[in-house]
């Protein structure tokens, strides 16, 4: 005999499926493998977060669901309450050009974190010129002495005299791009802008802050690209073709995975 749902219990099911559809768009974002995910984990936690407490405000909404949303706000809290604090999620934060320092809910963090990226574009900085020492001003082999001489003479002493300590350019530079525009999620044809290709075109005008988005920005490991494996591979593997030989799985597996 099939179960008869209630009336109350569609009405449940209904606002249970409101209040998932955040949780599951979020949990879309995070499962991906061709785009950087980790600046997205702190942005993703507070989104949930505000999300919670919006979702409080439901006309209607039963008991059982407000319980049901408490729990999913005490899970938040428990698991995500530091994450601000996580020096590799905060530092692909900060580097994301949709986000940088307003997506930080403590902005105590967002300072902390901006100091932090100073101090690794001081030293690279610092790194550099100890690696390619400046060179001094050579005049010319000529025997008569040109006004290009005498030009490249005193711009030979500007140059060095404004080009400033290590701190001075990494507080230039960072400065510089944390009041640059911030990139927005999506263009006006409403597809999804990348960062990666916003630090390929800004490269030359951040070029240690490029440096530092290409080393620490990164993909968060997750289950689930073994998981599309095991489906792929289930798709492949059949009563009908399930002969095949281990190396021949993979190789069809590979081809699966690689090619369009």
């Amino acid at each position: 005999m099939m179960p008869v749902i209630s009336e109350e219990e569609w009405e449940a099911f209904g606002q249970l499926c409101t209040i998932l559809r955040p949780f599951e768009e979020m949990t879309t974002e995070m499962s991906g493998e061709k785009y950087v995910t980790g600046g997205n984990v702190i942005v993703a936690t507070r989104i949930l977060k505000d999300t919670c407490e919006e979702l409080y405000k439901m006309d209607n909404i039963l008991p059982q669901i407000t319980a049901f949303i408490g729990e999913l706000d005490k899970y938040i809290d428990e698991r995500f309450d530091k994450v601000e604090k996580s020096g590799s999620f905060s530092l692909c934060t900060f580097l994301d050009p949709r986000f940088k320092m307003a997506a930080f809910k403590d902005q105590s963090e967002a300072a902390k974190t901006k100091r932090r990226v100073q101090d690794k574009v001081q030293e690279m900085i610092a790194r550099q010129r100890q690696e390619v020492p400046a060179e001094p001003f050579a005049p010319s082999n000529k025997k008569t002495l040109s006004a290009w001489d005498v030009f490249d003479k005193f711009m030979s002493d500007k140059i060095t005299s404004q080009q400033g300590t290590p701190l001075s350019k990494a507080i230039k530079e960072v400065q510089m791009y944390a009041e640059d525009d911030i990139l927005l999620r999506v263009d006006s044809e409403g597809n999804k802008n990348c960062p990666r290709k916003w630090w390929a075109a800004h490269r030359h005008i951040y070029p240690n802050l490029a440096h530092i988005y290409r080393t620490n920005c990164n993909i968060v490991a997750s289950s689930v690209p073994c998981e599309r494996l095991f489906s792929k591979t289930g798709l492949i593997i059949s009563d009908r073709r399930s002969s095949l030989k281990s190396d021949k799985v993979r190789q069809l597996m590979f081809l699966n995975v690689n090619l369009d």
